[in-house]
């Protein structure tokens, strides 16, 4: 008798996120985006002005990086980026 029994909704169980992703219309942009790979990663440190700025933040549509210290935050394009040494 499958109506008082688990088995059957034990076995679609590992079949629920992928139903949800391919059902909702929604995907994780942030991992699905190939033009990702050209920016730096998120946290990743550089030296900018004579401090250190951490990247918090990218548009890939605009190419601007967003990157902070606890006083600044700037903008700078993708190009300008590529020309900063990164610190650890």
């Amino acid at each position: 008798d499958h109506m008082n029994s688990s088995a059957g909704i034990e076995q679609l169980i590992p079949w629920i996120d992928f139903i949800k992703q391919q059902c909702s219309g929604l995907i994780d942009v942030e991992s699905n985006v190939p033009e990702k790979k050209n920016f730096p990663a998120i946290n990743t440190n550089v030296k900018y002005n004579d401090e250190v700025y951490k990247v918090t933040s990218f548009n890939i549509i605009s190419k601007i990086i967003r990157i902070e210290t606890k006083e600044n935050v700037e903008y700078i394009t993708l190009e300008d980026f590529k020309k900063l040494k990164k610190v650890s």
